[in-house]
């Protein structure tokens, strides 16, 4: 990387100016005081060809140090003599000078030097918590202070995380990174798989790479915790959108095969119905003297049931079907779908009341411990109001007293 450095008068505006421009952009710069440390006539005349002018173009003929070596533009000096009288006299240098490899751009106005910036890289990364963007959601926010988005060089996430009181993030778990939590000030309990953390004020807990976990905020004030990842783009999986999704795709491929249940039940159901009629055919047939052939018979049926028969007729041409063979098998088939989308319907009605059966549980310990709180404090205020009543005897007790004094 091209080193980058500016030739700087701290008492020149336009040369702090442009010294700011560059800091904030956290941009590594070497500052040259160049009224104590001037260039050579060779590095000037050198800036001036990157520059596309001539040393008499960036002198400054208004300082008095220029009339007091009785100096004029007008002098028929080369090149090389006004770099030298430059670099003898360097408060005659027009100021500031940015260098960025073989590109040089003069700050004046501060924003031309940008155009040589771009292949400088920020060696740091510097954020205000207080100038980043909150994510708000419903149970708390998260401010992000570090990741690849802010920093396309950094290998860490770093950010604050904010839970309201009686709240809980959504269980979840990172594939690609471990996580660090810090607990800054409030209390929570954090579920791990199986284990439950208190945490308080001072703690640390790591969390393994993959292992699901959550935050529930048990105390009565919002809970700060900063939070580290091991890396700089940090994936997370919730647990409740990936359970919902794949019920989701359960339900419509259940649905699916259900519904190919029903249409094939009821094509069995139709199709018996139908070998029933023909059986009748045959009987009538039969009974009409026609034992030659099935159609013969139908023609000598009764009138009313003539176009139906040939109707019948007609189904008794078309191939079976393997599955209508099959009908016992897929009504059970069918059977067994009922009981699973029970079984499913079930499970997910369980688990959604033990989730809400631990929300109560939580909600109730609050109100436990507000009510405890409240007897506490109407115990001193008891206590207060009968120490102002023995304060109010003995201060009556002092004026009766007094009164007999006098």
């Amino acid at each position: 990387m091209a080193e980058l450095k500016i030739y700087h008068n701290p008492d020149c505006s336009k040369s702090r100016a442009t010294l700011q421009l560059i800091q904030e952009r956290g941009l590594p710069v070497n500052i040259i005081n160049y009224l104590e440390n001037p260039p050579t006539a060779a590095e000037i005349y050198g800036m001036c060809q990157e520059l596309s002018v001539r040393p008499i173009d960036i002198i400054r003929s208004k300082e008095n140090k220029f009339e007091s070596l009785g100096l004029s533009i007008d002098h028929q000096l080369t090149d090389e003599e006004w770099c030298q009288i430059m670099f003898n006299n360097p408060v005659l240098i027009e100021r500031p000078l940015v260098v960025n490899g073989d590109q040089v751009a003069l700050g004046r106005p501060p924003e031309q030097v940008l155009g040589i910036l771009g292949e400088c890289q920020p060696v740091t990364t510097l954020t205000d918590m207080d100038k980043q963007a909150s994510l708000d959601f419903n149970w708390g926010a998260i401010k992000w202070l570090c990741n690849s988005q802010i920093d396309s060089q950094a290998q860490i996430t770093f950010g604050i995380v904010h839970i309201n009181p009686g709240e809980s993030n959504p269980i979840h778990y990172h594939p690609n990174c471990e996580e660090l939590i810090y607990v800054i000030s409030g209390q929570c309990e954090h579920s791990l798989s199986s284990e439950v953390h208190q945490l308080k004020v001072g703690m640390m807990l790591r969390i393994p790479q993959g292992v699901k976990h959550n935050a529930t905020n048990n105390g009565q004030e919002p809970v700060s915790m900063v939070i580290c990842y091991s890396s700089a783009d940090r994936q997370t999986v919730f647990i409740d959108y990936q359970f919902k999704r794949a019920y989701g795709h359960i339900g419509c491929y259940f649905g699916q095969i259900w519904f190919l249940v029903v249409i094939l039940s009821a094509t069995g159901c139709l199709n018996y119905r139908g070998q029933s009629k023909i059986d009748q055919a045959y009987e009538k047939g039969y009974q009409a003297g026609y034992n030659e052939g099935f159609v013969e018979g139908l023609k000598q049926a009764k009138d009313e049931n003539l176009q139906q028969l040939e109707k019948v007729a007609e189904l008794a041409r078309i191939p079976q079907p393997w599955f209508i063979e099959m009908k016992w098998v897929i009504l059970l088939l069918g059977c067994l779908g009922l009981i699973f989308s029970f079984v499913l319907l079930m499970t997910v009605i369980r688990f959604r009341q033990t989730y809400n059966q631990k929300t109560f549980d939580q909600l109730t310990g609050y109100v436990k411990t507000s009510q405890k709180e409240f007897k506490e404090l109407r115990s001193e205020m008891d206590l207060v109001k009968n120490n102002l009543l023995d304060l109010s005897v003995e201060v009556k007790r002092v004026l009766i007293d007094t009164t007999k004094f006098d």
